[in-house]
């Protein structure tokens, strides 16, 4: 690393910032809160190794987690947070879970972190538990409206990844796909009309995303049929969907997809391309980097203007992959079409997201200066464009 790093990453910490993508839990869940609910209300818990408060389970968690980049990454972060010299071990575990759960007495503490050690100026909820909702603190949380619930709007049984469908979260079932779709044009239109900025679609973690042009009659056939089978779910959800995209750029609100992993299956983002091609006059803002098919997006950046990389998640879930991914983000999209987020529950967690970010973009600024491919000037540019300027115009935030 060359001498301009340190001034980078510190640059990148002190920004505004906007984060394009979190779902910051409501404020009574930080009740009581220290280092055990931190952890099991992070990326850490997606190990599925468990912990309880004796030493051997507590030993046996450290030595099967510590090397994962999630870990790595909020432990530093409740270090820096809580001013901790030491990494955490079984023998300072209950010191580090009395000095969070002391700060957790205030409030306040949980949306100070975001405001005051992130730095973010406004943070994009998704509230998939309540779409549409702010957590009650409007001045720092814009929204998103998830509309997977809707994909499951053909059978009151039958729900998305998070135990929700059009019927729980409403109270509504439909006879025809023609009532559905007029349902859901009012109610998208209505969270828009109250201040949602986007439309989330986190389908990815329930089946593939190679959605496909569909007529009225097949998309149909789930309310007529007894006997649906898959193809005619399938048929009805990519209706559904081309409705929202083009209902999408009526509104002029950018689309949040979800891509890469998920349920693995044609999760990858390339998989969206006729999705993509047929609605060009809707924003598609392509989550996560199609990670581990990160070259997908860059394809996209190339062909494609209204197709936007969000690198959410990916820095946190691998740094090697997200820095290589951004030099070639730099290299083939234009300046106004990469954004990021933290994708997390809590503040700490938050913090780590951006701590990894500021690391990982720093590194790649300073090598392409290093290299000659810009000046310190461009990065400065960079870094602005990444962590405020493109959300607040992408996702008009005010």
């Amino acid at each position: 690393m060359s001498k301009f790093y340190q001034e980078l990453y510190e640059a990148i910490l002190a920004l505004p910032t906007i984060n394009t993508h979190s779902h910051h839990m409501e404020d009574e869940k930080f009740e009581r809160f220290d280092l055990d609910q931190i952890l099991r209300t992070s990326y850490v818990d997606w190990c599925k190794v468990p912990f309880d408060s004796s030493k051997k389970s507590r030993q046996e968690y450290l030595e099967k987690v510590k090397y994962k980049s999630f870990f790595r990454g909020l432990q530093r972060s409740i270090m820096k947070i809580y001013d901790v010299s030491e990494e955490l071990t079984v023998d300072n575990w209950d010191e580090y879970n009395m000095l969070i759960a002391e700060k957790y007495k205030s409030a306040e503490w949980q949306i100070g972190l975001l405001k005051d050690i992130c730095n973010y100026d406004k943070v994009i909820l998704d509230a998939y538990w309540n779409p549409g909702d702010d957590n009650g603190h409007p001045d720092l949380f814009a929204t998103t409206f998830r509309v997977d619930p809707e994909f499951f709007g053909y059978d009151r049984t039958a729900l998305d990844h998070d135990g929700f469908n059009t019927y729980t979260h409403y109270g509504k079932s439909f006879n025809n796909i023609d009532d559905f779709m007029e349902f859901v044009y009012i109610l998208v239109r209505e969270h828009i009309e109250a201040g949602s900025v986007c439309i989330k679609n986190a389908i990815a973690y329930d089946r593939n995303i190679d959605y496909r042009s569909v007529n009225r009659a097949d998309a149909n056939k789930v309310f007529e049929k007894k006997d649906y089978d898959k193809k005619d779910i399938l048929n009805f959800q990519d209706y559904f969907f081309d409705g929202v995209c083009k209902l999408a750029a009526e509104l002029d609100v950018p689309i949040q997809c979800h891509t890469g992993m998920g349920q693995l299956g044609n999760t990858r983002a390339i998989n969206m391309l006729h999705v993509i091609k047929e609605n060009p006059k809707t924003k598609f803002s392509l989550m996560h980097g199609s990670f581990p098919w990160c070259s997908d997006i860059l394809a996209y950046l190339d062909m494609y203007p209204n197709v936007f990389s969000d690198i959410v998640w990916l820095p946190s879930l691998s740094p090697t992959t997200a820095k290589y991914m951004l030099h070639q983000l730099i290299e083939v999209g234009t300046s106004d079409r990469v954004v990021w987020g933290c994708d997390t529950w809590n503040s700490e967690e938050s913090y780590a997201a951006k701590l990894t970010m500021a690391d990982t973009l720093a590194c790649v600024l300073d090598e392409k200066i290093e290299n000659g491919y810009f000046t310190l000037t461009d990065a400065y540019q960079v870094i602005e464009n990444i962590m405020y300027n493109n959300a607040k115009c992408l996702f008009k935030i005010k």
